[in-house]
């Protein structure tokens, strides 16, 4: 019996048969081909092959099985932590309320009690951690499909929420960015008429130097002039004085 493939010139072992009238025996190259063709099926008619197709198959449930065990191993190690951080928190407490009770400090103790009635820890909404282990473990399609429906609504809500939020967001970043503009223009406006102020009062500063250097140059001239003449007064008085006694005693020069 001819175990290669059905098709001529292949070389290949056959291990699939189709549904066909003829039953063809081909490789899975070949009869995945003819198949799409034809629009058949086809099964593995080979023993051995079948196993190993089976367990191939398999090994997909398999490996979902075991990666559902250390996803549950991991949240049961997150709630064990949780748990031992609990029980010794609640350890703690204990020890101060001895040494509050021992030092008679009744407020500290009553302090305690009231935080340890008040937190009834099973009276907590449980359902978004229920909701949540449903989320990570669940496998059940119809399950499945229900949560994917029920996380769709809750998205489709979120993303309603946010939308609104975004456009309020969008409208008042686009006035912030009016106001912006607006502020900045006005201040190019000041900083303009502070510039143009400035030049005029630097303008002006420089007229007024230069007049007052012109009023301190006049009066160092006045000034001058003032000493020259004075200086020209003492000289004519000389000349007078001297002229004078030449008048008065014209004769001294004669003894």
């Amino acid at each position: 019996m001819d175990k290669n493939c059905g098709t001529s010139g292949c070389d290949k072992l056959a291990t699939l048969k189709c549904t066909c009238k003829e039953e063809y025996k081909l490789c899975d190259w070949h009869m995945k081909k003819h198949s799409a063709v034809v629009g058949c099926y086809y099964k593995s008619f080979d023993k051995a092959t079948l196993m190993l197709a089976i367990k191939d198959k398999l090994n997909a449930l398999d490996n979902l099985s075991t990666e559902t065990i250390q996803l549950a191993s991991r949240m049961i190690i997150e709630i064990n932590s949780y748990l031992k951080k609990n029980l010794a928190y609640i350890k703690k407490r204990k020890s101060q309320m001895v040494n509050f009770i021992s030092e008679n400090k009744n407020e500290q103790v009553d302090s305690i009690v009231s935080w340890a009635k008040s937190l009834k820890p099973l009276n907590r909404n449980k359902s978004d951690f229920i909701c949540c282990m449903e989320n990570l473990l669940c496998i059940d399609q119809n399950s499945l499909s229900e949560l994917i429906g029920i996380e769709k609504l809750k998205n489709k809500i979120e993303e309603n929420i946010y939308g609104g939020a975004k456009n309020t967001i969008k409208k008042q970043e686009e006035e912030l960015i009016k106001y912006k503009e607006m502020y900045e223009n006005k201040l190019n406006e000041i900083k303009e008429i502070e510039k143009k102020y400035n030049e005029e009062v630097k303008q002006d500063e420089d007229n007024l130097q230069s007049k007052q250097n012109s009023l301190d140059q006049a009066y160092i001239e006045i000034k001058k002039l003032e000493s020259d003449i004075v200086n020209i007064k003492i000289e004519e008085a000389k000349k007078f004085q001297n002229l004078r006694l030449k008048f008065v005693y014209p004769s001294i020069g004669n003894f």
